[in-house]
């Protein structure tokens, strides 16, 4: 996400040229949610895909500190 800009209000927005997406944990159950919005849909997937990826990273990296 380099070269974009960042809210921090409600979870992460992350605001590219090329669209945005959001990443926040359900306050009412027990998940992440990942919104996006971008020029067409092909776009906006490939922004929450790059989200589950980052998500995912993030979270394979905390599993490893604990072992």
């Amino acid at each position: 996400f380099y070269k974009s800009r960042m809210d921090f209000l409600d979870g992460i927005k992350i605001i590219l040229n090329k669209g945005w997406i959001h990443i926040r944990a359900s306050g009412t159950e027990p998940i992440v949610r990942i919104i996006a919005e971008s020029k067409n849909r092909e776009e906006a997937e490939k922004l929450c895909n790059l989200g589950i990826e980052k998500i995912m990273k993030i979270s394979n990296s905390i599993k490893r500190r604990k072992e």
